[in-house]
């Protein structure tokens, strides 16, 4: 008894020292806070790559996505949001409003689509209320490229070394699907194209690019010879893992990143300093094509030939440029509303009502599509100015050129301008936006903006 007294004695003594700790968990003001989600999310992603996980794949999955609206509903008012954030709240009042439709699903499907969408824009709005500054923008872009990085070098010794450092497959892929992305390797061994630190074969590809990006970033610090070769190593071998993963869509991307990356230096009129960075990249790109084409042979000249056997609009309308042209000729004609929820991807798979003969689900392969599907033209005018004011953003902040202390954080915003450019390009042949590659993104571009507000306000108060 006397020991029970004792410990309720100690609480009340330590009451103000717990309501500070409380306030500030509350607040979510410290930047270890952004760095204990990144670190929940790809522990769910590694947790997948065990056949103990693997079974428990949806609730693990899922995981990411709650711990993203775990932070958001803890954070209390703050700084001001990110620009994008207007539209944001217009994509989760249609979303919401379309778990009314009459074609939706389920309801548990209906709860399911708009709780992914309001997950991944969450650090729109709770990211800006973390302490940003220079050090700690850093240091997130730092984990990213290290995990990507390893991705990517996991890729690597997978096509090394078959078998050995290959993690359990998703069960959400049939043996149908999982035969088909094996590849021949030039001496005939058959093996599943690079899965990385991911659970489906070709899933080191998004690693791969990320690092690659990511990359550049730092090589824009004109670091240490020492460091400078890390870099570029990572490229080497993220450029080899990219090959062979056979995802032309990701490959046209890194490009795509790259040339938008150098629009902030061109506008600058600085072109000069991003051209020579480019030399050794492209080097080392080549080189990698080099090891990568004696290795796979056919499975990487024969993949990447057919982006070139003729126009671009040619090469992208004969693979996903047809599904584009069904959604806008066909699809938003006929749900210029939305088709109801859950009628596709993997929320129907996980959420959707199978019994509903009225409500059947719906193929869709590119983003667009789905955003039709899930709420029509509101929809794709709401996620669409997201992304453009997202540009805008990044662009702005990368322009901008001053004495101010802290001023690299323009150098993470050029970054952006790249990232956000390709993961556009992106929507038109995937759906990133209805995984953690969404939520990252936010993420990062959120920060960004975060860090370099918070500064301009710092130095304001400063007066310096």
């Amino acid at each position: 008894m006397s020991q029970g007294r004792a410990i309720v004695t100690g609480l009340r003594a330590d009451r103000p020292r717990l309501k500070t700790v409380a306030r500030r968990i509350t607040q979510l003001r410290s930047p270890s806070f952004i760095f204990a989600f990144v670190f929940i999310e790809l522990g769910c992603q590694v947790a997948l790559l065990f056949p103990t996980f693997s079974i428990l794949r949806v609730f693990v999955r899922s995981a990411a996505f709650l711990s993203s609206l775990g932070f958001l509903i803890i954070a209390r008012r703050g700084p001001k949001s990110h620009p994008s954030a207007p539209y944001a709240l217009v994509v989760i009042a249609i979303m919401t409003l379309s778990i009314l439709h009459p074609d939706t699903n389920s309801v548990r499907g209906g709860l399911a689509s708009t709780g992914l969408a309001l997950a991944v824009l969450a650090p729109i709005f709770w990211v800006p209320r973390v302490r940003l500054d220079v050090a700690t923008l850093r240091r997130l872009f730092l984990v990213y490229w290290f995990f990507n990085s390893l991705s990517a070098l996991f890729g690597t010794l997978q096509i090394y070394y078959p078998g050995r450092f290959e993690p359990a497959i998703s069960t959400a892929l049939s043996d149908v699907q999982v035969n088909a992305l094996h590849i021949f390797l030039a001496d005939g061994t058959r093996v599943a194209r690079p899965m990385g630190l991911t659970d489906y074969p070709g899933g080191a590809g998004m690693g791969a690019a990320l690092s690659i990006v990511f990359a550049i970033a730092f090589l824009l610090d004109r670091p240490k010879t020492l460091f400078r070769l890390m870099f570029l190593a990572s490229i080497g071998v993220s450029s080899f893992t990219l090959y062979l993963c056979q995802v032309r869509s990701l490959f046209v991307m890194t490009i795509i990143s790259l040339i938008a990356l150098g629009l902030p230096f061109v506008y600058q009129r600085r072109a000069t300093r991003y051209l020579w960075l480019g030399i050794p990249v492209v080097a080392v790109g080549i080189a990698a094509f080099a090891v990568a084409v004696s290795v796979g042979g056919e499975a990487v000249t024969g993949r990447l030939s057919s982006l070139t056997e003729n126009d671009a609009s040619t090469v992208y309308y004969n693979n996903r440029g047809v599904q584009l042209q069904y959604g806008v000729t066909y699809m938003l004609p006929q749900y210029p509303f939305g088709a109801g929820l859950a009628r596709w991807g993997m929320i129907y798979a996980y959420f959707g009502d199978p019994y509903n003969s009225a409500s059947r689900p719906i193929w869709a392969e590119i983003q667009w599509n789905g955003w039709i599907l899930d709420g029509g033209v509101p929809l794709v005018l709401a996620f669409a100015g997201a992304l453009v004011v997202a540009f805008v953003t990044a662009f702005r902040l990368a322009i901008r050129i001053d004495d101010t202390p802290g001023r690299d954080v323009y150098k993470w915003a050029t970054v952006m301008v790249g990232y956000t450019v390709g993961i556009i390009a992106l929507t038109f042949n995937s759906c990133p936006f209805i995984s953690t590659m969404g939520v990252d993104f936010w993420l990062l571009a959120a920060a960004v903006f975060a860090a370099a507000d918070q500064l301009r306000t710092n130095v304001s108060a400063t007066g310096s």
